[in-house]
């Protein structure tokens, strides 16, 4: 696979014979993907190519995509729109190679970051110094730099740095995982959920400047509303049934997943990792350790 195509949801609708001009039948998908404008692969981030995904347990399955092809061009930030249940999450999983796909192929040609979380590589029973001074090993940045820069955004004292990480206050461990995030200097930036600053503890200018850094560079973020998306957001994703379909106008992709009906979940699989960004109890669930 060489290059890879973005389906519109104009043609998408016009394949399956709605919307169609008078006299106009559907036509298939095959030929709609050949009909479409294609992007070189060394100009994506990452492509999906005819994957399919099923979700199975020992009493039950769920064809979660099939045959689902997409492009993720760099140079571009990118939001994925999608109901809860529609997916968003194990699409994330899938361009990280966290979940194989039964057929189909999955190419990346990029860092890609780990997700909006944040917290991964942090071990909850080494100290908070410790734990700093392997992750910047780990980046190939200097520890004390390292350290210097997290003392300096968290105000930590000298006693917190002897603490157990898990003992640390929730938002001041996301601010050292978005110093390391950035560190890491990735290629694109998954954000699994909306970036918010309440994520992090009080505002400050620091933070700001940290999230505004993150939102800069090339990223691929999904949402389960269209108010949540980023401003600088310039490709919009439609998740629906399965498919996405691409919208270079933000406002239009906006006002077409805000028209769709919110489909009757089918999906028994459906877990707490799709996340409802309007929560009470955000913080919390975020907290992936």
């Amino acid at each position: 696979m060489t290059e890879t195509n973005i389906v519109s949801f104009d043609d998408a609708m016009r394949a399956r014979g709605t919307g169609t001009e008078s006299g106009q039948g559907p036509i298939t998908d095959e030929l709609l993907r050949r009909t479409q404008p294609v992007i070189d692969i060394e100009q994506c981030h990452v492509a999906l190519d005819r994957c399919r995904v099923v979700m199975k347990s020992k009493t039950s399955r769920f064809m979660l995509f099939d045959d689902l092809s997409a492009a993720f061009p760099k140079g571009r930030r990118i939001a994925i729109l999608g109901h809860k249940g529609s997916g968003k999450t194990v699409l994330i999983d899938m361009m990280l190679k966290r979940r194989s796909v039964q057929s189909g192929r999955v190419l990346v040609n990029s860092r890609m970051s780990w997700a909006v979380s944040y917290l991964q590589f942090f071990d909850r029973k080494l100290t908070l110094r410790q734990n700093i001074v392997f992750l910047a090993n780990i980046l190939g940045v200097s520890p004390s730099y390292m350290m210097g820069a997290a003392c300096e955004i968290c105000n930590f004292q000298e006693k917190q740095l002897k603490e157990q990480f898990s003992h640390i206050p929730a938002a001041m461990r996301r601010r050292i995982g978005l110093l390391a995030y950035l560190l890491a200097d990735f290629d694109c930036h998954i954000l699994d959920g909306q970036l918010r600053s309440q994520m992090f503890g009080p505002q400050s200018e620091r933070v700001q400047m940290m999230m505004d850094a993150v939102m800069s560079r090339d990223y691929i973020s999904t949402l389960s509303k269209s108010r949540q998306l980023p401003e600088n957001c310039d490709l919009v994703y439609i998740l629906y049934d399965g498919r996405l379909f691409a919208f270079d106008d933000v406002a239009e992709g906006a006002a077409v997943f805000e028209a769709l009906p919110e489909p009757e979940n089918p999906n028994p699989f459906t877990s707490q990792d799709e996340k409802d960004e309007d929560g009470e109890d955000e913080l919390a669930s975020l907290e992936v350790m």
